[in-house]
């Protein structure tokens, strides 16, 4: 893989390095630090990459030294298209990784950076989805108004069957 620098006006690449993983995604914290998720140096193969499932590790990327480090497994097998982002609000990155996951084949993960865990918050759309381009919005504007506390809430529990585009109210007691 290599990574580039656009020039905005002509469109030309400027080579800032190249490193043997397979990236997949990348995203960059507020202190500069670049993530990438890639395929493992020993797993890659540029000829089977498309038709195999790999195991997905971070890695970070430091441009000044051209150096790619190994920062944590992730536990996913993964292949071809992926997105990540930095949520600057919560520092966890979020990542969508097209993989064999058992009864999907996308899905959206939640890495921890502390606890260098990755996990599965679920499935993403129909089988096959792709996602190539996520973000967060990082603005208390945006966020939906809420109450500032809630007290002595109960629901009653109720089971209901719902199908796609339907709601049930809940009852608060």
């Amino acid at each position: 893989s290599s990574l580039y620098i656009v020039n905005m006006a002509s469109g030309s690449l400027i080579d800032c390095m190249t490193y043997k993983p397979f990236l997949m995604s990348l995203t960059i914290d507020e202190n500069g630090t670049m993530y990438a998720m890639a395929a493992s140096e020993e797993d890659y193969d540029p000829f089977t990459w498309v038709s195999t499932y790999l195991p997905a590790k971070m890695y970070t990327l430091n441009v000044e030294k051209g150096t790619c480090e190994f920062y944590m497994d992730t536990g996913v097998l993964c292949n071809q298209l992926a997105s990540m982002a930095y949520d600057f609000d919560t520092g966890y990155i979020y990542w969508t990784g097209f993989y064999n996951g058992g009864t999907y084949v996308s899905g959206l993960h939640l890495i921890d950076l502390e606890s260098q865990s990755a996990y599965n918050l679920g499935a993403i759309g129909m089988a096959g989805s792709q996602v190539s381009g996520l973000y967060t919005i990082s603005d208390p504007e945006c966020y939906p108004a809420g109450p500032d506390s809630l007290q002595n809430v109960s629901i009653m529990s109720t089971m209901e069957t719902l199908s796609v585009g339907e709601t049930v109210a809940l009852e608060t007691f």
